[in-house]
């Protein structure tokens, strides 16, 4: 009989809380020891508007929970806590699922992935694009070599954040905010298929939308051997969400995702210029083969990794590589 694997949640002021939380109480195996929080109003609301995923969970300190028999932490806090929060659980000895991205002392991250991996602890960070259908299509077919090679991609990621929303992003004090948001979805996924750059560029723009003064358009441009990967984000797109796109062109094939979600696809092969297979659709970002959203697949990835049942399809230094050019496109030194 498989233990059962006892999780701490730390934290869960993280946009993606409720969503993650709540898969991992449908996980297998599963026991949700307890959770810490320091905004006791904040865990009255979640308490009081998502009973189904909070009301049950027993409230400790972050000492408390620590010491409560842990094998794993799922870190859902806001933004700026989620490393230095990785960083007490990886030092307790604790697996780390943690949301993304990673805040932005590099050194300090890096310390983090490489005692996680010297004591054999699974270390995942949050990018649910990797659970995407679609995406997982994408990596098989270049794997497989039905891309031939790949020369080119680009992408877009792009909504139409609130006023409240564009000043807490700019609080984080980075100078490309919108990409250190969003633009480390599609950069994780640039960086899993092509591996690390040539050269990195970034240029952006404030729209003063609101009388902002912040940068909420950002274009970034990849450079590599045989091509180059650029992709968008903005917070000032009305419709934005509809138009996200993930196109990968190789030799052979190109592929394209619009929307990224609901996952649909279409293929163009060589010499077919003006025609495609039609579109397929992968409902709810699901895998073929295994059912489930990206949230739930993404919590039965870490479990798995956890248990030592399946090794970690994101290593340790694909997490490293995609922080520090994270940095590097945000503006911010390393």
């Amino acid at each position: 009989m498989k233990k059962t694997l006892n999780v701490g949640i730390f934290g869960i002021g993280h946009a993606h809380a409720d969503n993650n939380i709540g898969a991992m109480k449908k996980t297998p195996g599963v026991k949700i020891v307890g959770m810490c929080e320091p905004n006791g109003e904040l865990i009255e609301a979640k308490r009081r508007n998502a009973a189904d995923i909070y009301g049950d969970i027993p409230v400790m300190s972050e000492n408390e929970l620590l010491g409560a028999g842990l094998d794993a932490a799922l870190i859902e806090s806001v933004v700026p806590d989620l490393t230095p929060l990785a960083a007490k659980c990886v030092d307790a000895g604790l697996h780390v699922q943690m949301d993304k991205p990673a805040w932005i002392d590099l050194s300090e991250y890096k310390r983090i992935l490489d005692k996680a991996k010297a004591n054999g602890l699974a270390f995942h960070t949050g990018y649910m694009y990797r659970y995407n259908g679609g995406f997982r299509e994408i990596v098989r077919s270049v794997k497989s070599g039905e891309l031939g090679d790949v020369y080119n991609i680009y992408a877009q990621m792009c909504t139409e954040h609130t006023v409240d929303e564009r000043k807490r992003f700019a609080s984080y004090g980075v100078p490309q905010p919108i990409n250190y948001i969003f633009g480390c979805h599609l950069l994780d996924l640039i960086l899993l298929i092509l591996g690390e750059p040539k050269r990195v560029e970034a240029f952006g723009a404030s729209s003063g939308k609101d009388g902002l003064d912040l940068e909420d358009t950002t274009v970034v441009v990849l450079e590599y051997e045989k091509g180059v990967a650029t992709y968008k984000v903005s917070s000032v797109e009305i419709n934005g969400a509809n138009m996200r796109e993930f196109t990968v062109a190789g030799s052979k094939r190109t592929i394209s995702l619009r929307p990224i979600e609901p996952a649909a696809m279409a293929v163009t092969d060589a010499g077919k210029y003006w025609s495609c297979v039609p579109v397929v659709t992968y409902p709810d970002s699901e895998f073929p083969e295994a059912r489930g959203r990206r949230y739930d697949l993404m919590m039965l990835d870490f479990v798995r990794a956890a248990r030592g049942e399946d090794e970690s399809e994101f290593s340790y230094e694909h997490e490293y590589l995609l922080q520090k050019y994270l940095m590097l496109t945000c503006g911010v030194g390393i």
